[in-house]
């Protein structure tokens, strides 16, 4: 078993490139997807290149669903050794 990572915002940008590489390098990756779609899309893109790692549901704009999904995963994979946390949110955004 290869060090467990979470990434967050792993369907799309820094987060998905993080997931695929550190998934391609032996790391067990459970990856932070918003929706099911997203998380489909990225383990099919994933497989196509021979590589394998988790999608797990994770809204980082949401404590509940953060807490839920490493409570998930550290108790699937009994721990989790690194967390990659890249989504940029811009909540000025969301102000206006």
């Amino acid at each position: 078993m290869g060090k467990v990572t979470l990434v967050t915002g792993a369907t799309s940008g820094i987060g998905k490139s993080v997931a695929l590489l550190l998934a391609s390098k032996g790391y067990d990756v459970y990856a932070g997807a918003r929706t099911p779609l997203d998380g489909e899309a990225l383990i099919a893109e994933a497989q196509s290149r021979g590589i394998l790692l988790k999608a797990v549901p994770l809204n980082v704009t949401d404590d509940g669903s953060v807490r839920a999904a490493v409570s998930r995963e550290a108790g699937e994979s009994g721990r989790i050794d690194n967390l990659v946390n890249p989504p940029g949110i811009d909540r000025m955004r969301n102000r206006l």
